[in-house]
């Protein structure tokens, strides 16, 4: 370690990335894997955590791309998106892949309501790539450390990043529903947050259906002037059908990305 090491960071591996991460509580999960094949990929069980970190290293050839992927309860994968992590360039910005041009890349992963992800070379040409995941536990704002870069002491530069992203919402929707079950809501990859409110002006009653078809009075239900609000446990990004009680009902939507 350096001769001016002071125990604030974690000593510096000269030859390879760092990410080191620290939750409210402490608590992490860090874990590296060389990525080097088609479908190669590095993955992490997320129950119990808020964000993931990730950084990938330079080295895979051209024509190369890597995407991010999520499951639910052993499910099937499916795409996510991720956050820059790099302020000179934009953080925040969301990228659903990468090629081997944005290498290397710091970012993080939203966890919302997912058992596991990871991340998977999709297409490849040649090289490799070093990744490292590191899982926070606990909730509220993550302060974590992902860099290639140093002070002159050797150390880290640290900036901070909170898991509390702000969202981009789409243009504002409504719907109307009859009393067959019908979509309401396509499914999106990107979203990032929903609204549905019942505002239906004769007291119709609607029940949503999630990848699925809507049935009267199962599932959500929302009575004139009810709205359903996706959060962190019951996020999804299918396709919302709904069904009224009566012709003319009416859903008032706003979705986010």
């Amino acid at each position: 370690m350096p001769d001016n090491y002071d125990g604030k960071y974690p000593p510096t591996r000269r030859k390879s990335p760092l990410l080191t991460a620290q939750s409210p509580k402490g608590d992490f999960l860090r874990i590296t894997k060389v990525l080097g094949a088609l479908d190669s990929s590095i993955s992490v069980d997320t129950r119990g955590a808020n964000s993931v970190a990730f950084h990938l290293g330079f080295g895979l050839g051209l024509g190369s791309e890597i995407v991010f992927e999520a499951s639910v309860k052993g499910g099937t994968w499916f795409r996510i998106a991720c956050l820059n992590a790099d302020v000179t360039s934009g953080l925040g910005f969301r990228f659903t892949e990468l090629t081997e041009a944005e290498l290397p890349f710091n970012g993080f992963l939203e966890v919302v309501a997912y058992d596991k992800i990871r991340i998977r070379i999709s297409d490849y040409n040649s090289g490799d790539t070093e990744a490292v995941l590191a899982t926070f536990a606990g909730s509220g704002v993550t302060r974590a450390i992902v860099s290639q870069s140093e002070d002159g002491n050797g150390d880290p530069l640290p900036f901070f990043v909170s898991t509390r992203v702000a969202l981009t919402p789409a243009a504002g929707d409504s719907q109307a529903v009859g009393v067959t079950s019908g979509v309401v809501v396509s499914s999106n990859e990107s979203r990032t947050g929903l609204i549905i409110t019942n505002v239906s002006d004769a007291g119709q009653v609607i029940s949503l259906g999630m990848n699925a078809s809507a049935v009267l009075y199962e599932g959500v239900t929302l009575y004139p002037g009810d709205s359903f609000c996706m959060g962190e446990y019951d996020f999804h990004t299918y396709e919302i059908s709904a069904i009224s009680d009566a012709a003319d009902g009416l859903l008032s939507i706003q979705e986010f990305q």
